[in-house]
């Protein structure tokens, strides 16, 4: 919403149904029927030119409460309608920024988009350009229910979380249900140094999904996988009979790997690989003994075996290993094939479906009594 000028013309009701039954341009505003007011509905109307002569002239739209203390004026550029044409608000540019009024219910429109339980009078009017006369006009009083934004349940702003596939779930407005209620999702990763907003409004969307019904949403395991010590932001869009009505506010959360039980603390441990290098090597003897978390559901393992020296051997014959969707605890033989040297440090990395790394450095001991 671009800055307002504090300042407002107050209008009367009965001021308005007190001009002539006839004008030269019947304007009406599409429908005021629906329960929630906002700045989209407010805009949408049609005038038309029933005279016998072309004119030029203005749209102006104000609201006021039931006080008479206005609430916001909107004034269009000057636009020609010629005779027998209907026009609607998408052929209309208007003049700078919203007018608002120096009152609570102003200032809750600018902050929520919509105005608390009560009754307003809604006006539209076409004015002369060059004279201001009023050639058409339709004020209405109407009722607007008080409503409570969307809000988001889970994941809660600043979470940490252990699973990768969080179940993604929000509140809807209040009191509106029904099925004319729909949802619009998008979850980005926050990059370092932005602020959530910038986050969501430049960030290419890992999930984005468009008039969804209902109030949570798994996030896909086919979807791009969500990282180790990497934040996410993320924001649902209300919308009711395709108009927007409201945004949640933007929350945060972030993801740290879930460690799995090792069945030894000695060489035969399971170590679960993880996303980046960190630690002391693990030592293993005659066989590598390690879990992999197959989230993107692949049937083969793709892995590498490369040593931490260059100079080094590298090995290269490395056996096949089938996958199932989950947790994969691999007991890995180490034979002669593999050109392991007694004590090397060597890294095992794992490459997911997405090409996504995961690893772990390892201290091969050709027995156990070194």
């Amino acid at each position: 919403m671009k800055s307002f000028q504090q300042c407002f013309l107050l209008f009367s009701l009965i001021a308005s149904l007190a001009m002539p039954s006839w004008s030269q341009v019947v304007i009406r505003p599409v429908s005021m029927n629906s329960p929630v007011f906002n700045f989209d509905q407010l805009l949408q109307f049609q005038l038309v030119n029933s005279g016998a002569t072309p004119v030029k002239g203005i749209v102006q739209i104000q609201v006021e409460d039931n006080h008479s203390n206005g609430i916001l004026q909107i004034n269009s550029l000057p636009i020609n309608l010629p005779v027998g044409v209907s026009m609607d608000q998408q052929q209309v540019q208007w003049e700078g920024g919203i007018q608002l009024g120096e009152n609570q219910f102003a200032r809750w429109l600018a902050q929520s988009g919509g105005l608390p339980r009560g009754q307003y009078i809604y006006c539209y009017r076409f004015l002369e350009a060059q004279s201001g006369r009023t050639l058409g006009n339709f004020c209405q009083e109407n009722s607007s229910t008080h409503f409570r934004l969307p809000e988001l349940v889970y994941p809660f702003h600043a979470a940490v979380l252990s699973n990768p596939f969080p179940v993604l779930s929000w509140r809807p407005p209040v009191p509106l249900q029904g099925s004319s209620l729909r949802y619009n999702l998008k979850l980005v990763e926050l990059l370092d140094g932005q602020s959530p907003l910038e986050a969501i409004n430049s960030n290419l969307p890992l999930l984005e999904k468009y008039r969804l019904s209902t109030l949570s949403l798994p996030y896909p395991a086919t979807g791009i996988p969500l990282k180790e010590d990497h934040q996410y932001a993320w924001q649902v869009v209300a919308f009711w009979n395709e108009v927007e009505i409201g945004k949640t506010n933007i929350w945060t959360f972030s993801i740290e790997q879930e460690e799995i039980e090792e069945k030894t603390s000695q060489t035969e441990s399971y170590r679960l690989v993880k996303q980046r290098q960190k630690g002391s090597p693990y030592i293993f003897t005659k066989a590598l003994y390690f879990a992999y978390d197959n989230r993107t559901f692949e049937s083969e393992l793709n892995y590498s075996i490369q040593a931490k020296d260059a100079s080094a051997k590298v090995s290269t014959q490395l056996p096949a290993i089938a996958l199932t969707p989950g947790i994969n605890e691999i007991q890995l033989d180490i034979d002669k094939h593999m050109n392991m040297e007694d004590g090397q440090h060597y890294v095992l990395t794992i490459w997911d479906r997405y090409q996504v790394p995961y690893y772990l450095e390892f201290k091969y001991l050709a027995d156990e009594e070194n």
